[in-house]
């Protein structure tokens, strides 16, 4: 590290800790950040259904595929209360609490779904791209930060 001649930093100095930096230190946060491409047609029908309330988008990231039984039956009662439609990538097993309003997914085009003109909320793990994806499109975020620098990112 010490004999590298550029520091490339993926993250942005408006949203990162401040610090002092060196000449050869460039952030280039949000660069993987990209205008929305039309979503799959079972997403978009979904999306549609909405109405005027919108729809959240919730996700925690590829490390954590599911969550106690418990934990995922509380969530899914807490969306089913909501006039929201809830995209929810979940690999666990299905919740008996799951509302007719939540749909789950094994994967989800994230920035896609953000940069929808329906989205209302991202519930995030507050991984870095999440949250520099949901910066770009101007999306809202609750975070649930589960390890790592998440905490600090949201």
């Amino acid at each position: 590290f010490q004999a590298a001649d550029l520091w490339l930093m993926r993250v942005d100095f408006v949203f990162e800790f401040p610090r002092p930096t060196m000449p050869n230190v460039v952030y280039m946060g949000g660069f993987q950040c990209k205008p929305a491409k039309p979503l799959p047609d079972l997403l978009e029908e979904f999306v549609q259904s909405s109405g005027e309330h919108g729809f959240i988008i919730m996700s925690l990231g590829t490390l954590i595929a599911d969550l106690p039984a418990d934990l995922a039956e509380e969530i899914a009662a807490a969306f089913a209360e909501l006039p929201q439609k809830v995209i929810w990538r979940y690999k666990g097993s299905r919740p008996s609490t799951l509302g007719n309003n939540t749909l789950l997914v094994d994967w989800l085009p994230q920035n896609d779904l953000l940069g929808h003109p329906h989205i209302q909320l991202f519930v995030s793990h507050g991984g870095t791209n999440g949250i520099y994806e949901a910066i770009y499109h101007g999306v809202p975020v609750v975070g649930i930060p589960i390890v790592f620098d998440q905490a600090d990112n949201l």
